[in-house]
């Protein structure tokens, strides 16, 4: 196998690279890194590694992973003649995951990274006379605001969105499905990642924001119902269950989604889970000075909304700002249908239990100041 892979730096890429590193060491990976030049690319890629494989000893062998100078925004990826001729001469097997994960950016940013960046991508991929098959690495939140169960099979809808991010990518899926008539690929929908499967988190999002909010007693109700499910997981499963169903299970045509389905956290779960770790860290959650948010319907929430707008309070103001980018989901009462994946591969890849996963993942991001103080 010689694959393309876009997102490296990303935390799915790093997921994605050391597990193909450690399960297909015949492999050869031509990794696409933004960079201003040469020198830096590589300067990149070493920092890149060292973080991957902290121990010199259990790095790949020179020459499976190969740094490619380039970024998706760009027609052409901005790749040299020699890059470009040397990628399509070799490369069988393409998996995209870079992206522009921000919930909040403005949907034009959004757009040219997750819609304009992938259609630069498979024009490339366009020129490769050997690929075998390529992936593209979506979010289940394509549903956007449409309520109830999701299928690997719904690909269109008029519920809107809760996000920018969402929109972008539910875009980008249509833009691949199109690709689909002439190129083999697969669409795989991932959950909402918030660190690997023993808590360690690579890289912070909105929901570490949200849980940070949540542990300073910031957080004061979530819209929805204690049955409202927020289906979270590990970049660990993702990885490790993309990249089976992407080598061993492939169809081309063919949408997965990865994440927890039925088993997805309830509502009242995360708020029991994060009420119970913040109490070991927090005195004022163990003496009941916090008090767990409870659970509104929408109508209450908007309410409290706007009276929380009208206050001097920039914690407040960040709640209200980061719900806005994600509660849409809780009111939807979304379970994303998994079925399918757990039948074929959940004897070999198996998610983390997700309170487990929150309550690992809480710990961590205390224990290192939420990513100040790690080593």
């Amino acid at each position: 196998m010689k694959l393309f892979l876009t997102g490296i730096t990303g935390a799915v890429g790093m997921e994605l690279a050391r597990w193909i590193a450690l399960n297909t060491p015949k492999a050869r990976v031509y990794a696409l890194i933004r960079a201003p030049s040469p020198v830096v690319l590589m300067a990149r890629w070493k920092k890149l590694a060292a973080k991957l494989w902290p121990d010199p000893l259990a790095r790949p062998p020179e020459g499976q992973f190969i740094p490619v100078l380039g970024d998706i925004s760009r027609p052409g990826l901005g790749l040299s003649p020699e890059d470009a001729a040397r990628l399509a001469g070799e490369v069988t097997h393409v998996l995209h995951s870079a992206a522009n994960v921000e919930l909040d950016a403005p949907l034009p940013e959004a757009r040219q990274a997750n819609v304009d960046g992938t259609r630069h991508v498979f024009d490339v991929v366009r020129t490769f006379p050997r690929l075998e098959r390529a992936g593209y690495v979506s979010t289940l939140f394509v549903a956007g605001q449409r309520p109830g169960r999701f299928l690997e099979t719904d690909a269109v809808h008029e519920a809107g969105f809760v996000n920018p991010y969402e929109q972008s990518k539910y875009e980008a899926e249509h833009l691949v499905r199109g690709l689909m008539k002439e190129l083999p690929l697969s669409i795989y929908r991932l959950a909402y990642l918030i660190g690997r499967d023993d808590g360690e988190v690579a890289r912070y999002n909105s929901m570490h924001s949200l849980m940070r909010l949540f542990y300073e007693g910031h957080v004061g109700a979530f819209p929805g119902t204690p049955e409202s499910r927020m289906d979270l997981s590990s970049t660990d499963y993702v990885a490790s269950a993309l990249l089976t169903l992407f080598l061993g299970h492939f169809e081309p045509g063919r949408t997965w989604h990865l994440g927890n389905g039925d088993g997805a956290l309830r509502l009242q779960d995360f708020i029991d889970t994060m009420t119970e770790v913040s109490a070991e860290t927090e005195r004022r959650w163990a003496q009941g000075v916090f008090l767990p948010p409870d659970v509104v319907d929408e109508d209450t929430y908007t309410l409290l909304r706007r009276t929380l707008l009208q206050t001097q309070n920039p914690r407040s103001h960040e709640v209200i700002r980061l719900g806005d980018t994600m509660y849409g989901h809780l009111l939807a009462a979304q379970v994303f249908d998994t079925r399918s994946v757990h039948a074929l591969i959940g004897e070999q890849v198996k998610p983390p239990p997700p309170r487990r996963l929150l309550r690992d993942v809480l710990r961590h991001c205390v224990a290192t100041g939420w990513g100040r103080n790690r080593s």
